[in-house]
């Protein structure tokens, strides 16, 4: 999702200070309190969420545009960005979300990250390797682009870890083995035996990821707002009904 990621570290930097700048509330503050829409995408193996993404956040900030030059609505305060696992994980890095940082956001009371982490550390010794500390940075940067709203933010488990905010709507993607296998092959340039192979590893991949991280709670239909069979439902179809569910959210917020 380059074309349309921030893709600056100090942009990061100036919504960490927004977020830290407003004090940590616990669980039921956070389900309450109001927020600029957000979006969190997430797919099945072998799907290519990017396309979605992007016209996603396309198609939000040409709608604003529509609204602000033909209909005299207000200037947004700022425009649709979208955000995917790479961008995250270099932003969060260029940023320089080292546990300083992260500390800055756990001051005083306790927050989302430390009542998160905290419920892991018991478990499968979660928090003390390499890849949990990336993954620590990265959940830092999904919540505080879904506090600051109008972000679109692909893969991550950023369903999960921002459930507890008002105004998102979460978007799963999902589609027939053989649909994931065939674009997953191409995708490759690969034949098909070595894509299945692929796939088989991507879908354990992804199994022990939100094993590790929610081993309670695993992915459920409920936990999305809505549910697209690509296989079956065309991009501007699928976009066409989350600008409807943005709009939705906007006139509640």
């Amino acid at each position: 999702m380059t074309s349309s990621m921030l893709g600056s570290a100090q942009n990061l930097r100036v919504l960490l200070a927004d977020v830290r700048s407003v004090p940590q509330h616990g669980v039921a503050t956070l389900q309450k309190r109001a927020t600029l829409p957000f979006i969190t995408v997430s797919r099945e193996p072998g799907i290519d969420a990017a396309e979605l993404g992007n016209a996603v956040v396309d198609a939000l900030n040409d709608a604003d545009q529509d609204a602000y030059h033909r209909l005299g609505r207000p200037k947004p305060p700022q425009p649709w960005t979208g955000w995917d696992r790479e961008g995250l994980q270099r932003v969060s890095r260029d940023a320089g979300l080292n546990r300083d940082a992260v500390a800055s956001l756990e001051e005083s009371k306790r927050s989302w990250l430390s009542d998160f982490f905290g419920g892991l550390s018991s478990q499968d010794n979660v928090g003390g390797t390499d890849q949990d500390v990336v993954f620590r940075h990265v959940a830092t940067a999904v919540m505080a682009l879904a506090e600051m709203g109008r972000t679109v933010l692909v893969g991550c488990g950023a369903a999960l870890l921002t459930r507890q905010l008002a105004g998102g709507v979460h978007i799963r993607l999902i589609a027939p083995y053989e649909y994931r296998l065939n674009r997953l092959a191409e995708e490759m340039r690969a034949p098909a035996e070595v894509a299945a192979r692929r796939l088989r590893e991507l879908d354990r991949n992804r199994e022990a990821f939100f094993k590790r991280y929610w081993p309670r709670e695993p992915l459920r239909p409920d936990h999305f707002t809505v549910t697209f069979n690509v296989a079956q439902v065309p991009t501007e179809v699928a976009v066409g009904t989350i600008i409807r569910l943005v709009e939705r959210i906007g006139r509640s917020a």
